[in-house]
């Protein structure tokens, strides 16, 4: 079985953010690397960053 987490749920702003894992704990794990990409590719190319869970970087 494989869990698999979507961020944040249904929410258009963080395209492509996702994680699988044989375990949920696996999978917010690999959550927290994806995100933690995502940001830093965001930044790289000066794109908007939008709030998540209305906390704002």
């Amino acid at each position: 079985m494989v869990a698999v987490l979507l961020f944040p749920p249904v929410r258009p702003h963080t395209p492509g953010v996702f994680a699988t894992g044989r375990t949920l704990e696996e999978c917010r794990r690999n959550l927290a690397a994806v995100i933690g990409e995502w940001l830093v590719i965001r930044l790289r190319r000066a794109l908007p960053i939008p709030p998540v869970a209305g906390r704002t970087v």
